[in-house]
């Protein structure tokens, strides 16, 4: 689709359509999503903002892999690796966690995050026997109060365990 047939299915001048794809203005919400729909991709895929999509395409791209082999691979129809990578279908928690299976990678790595904060009940799936449970219970649950990682949760249980 050209520039000129984008600009009259939306509604705006070419001028102005040329100062979005610019960056000297951002186009208005209305603009965005019409576009957004109009071409199949999300508004923060069309605004440049990283999106969990972006990387997933990253990730099976640095593998070589085609869309058709990761759909093969995660046994979901292409429309649905196409339409993540897009931003125009949600990637949930399971999806997310087999692809970064299949492609070798973190799900922090697809999502961008550093440290991803567990919940509790992941945290009392941690057993370690030792004298001062109640202690190092009241510990876990404040580090939760906190947002504490799991990482950091078991670095920490580590310490006291060896006190």
């Amino acid at each position: 689709m050209s520039q000129a047939e984008l600009c009259k299915l939306i509604d705006v001048k070419q001028g102005t359509y040329s100062t979005w794809e610019l960056g000297k203005y951002e186009p208005p919400f209305d603009k965005l999503s019409s576009i957004a729909r109009i071409t199949g991709r999300s508004t923060d895929w069309l605004l440049g903002i990283e999106t969990n999509g972006n990387r997933l395409r990253k990730a099976r791209q640095a593998v070589g892999w085609t869309v058709q082999r990761l759909a093969a691979k995660l046994e979901v129809p292409e429309e649905y690796v196409t339409e993540w990578e897009n931003g125009t279908r949600e990637l949930g928690d399971g999806f997310m966690t087999m692809c970064a299976n299949a492609l070798d990678v973190s799900v922090e790595h697809l999502t961008g995050d550093k440290m991803m904060p567990v919940t509790h009940e992941k945290i009392s799936e941690v057993n370690v026997p030792c004298k001062n449970c109640e202690r190092l219970q009241k510990q876990i649950d404040l580090l939760m109060e906190e947002g504490i990682a799991k990482t950091r949760i078991i670095e920490n249980l580590s310490k006291n365990i060896k006190k």
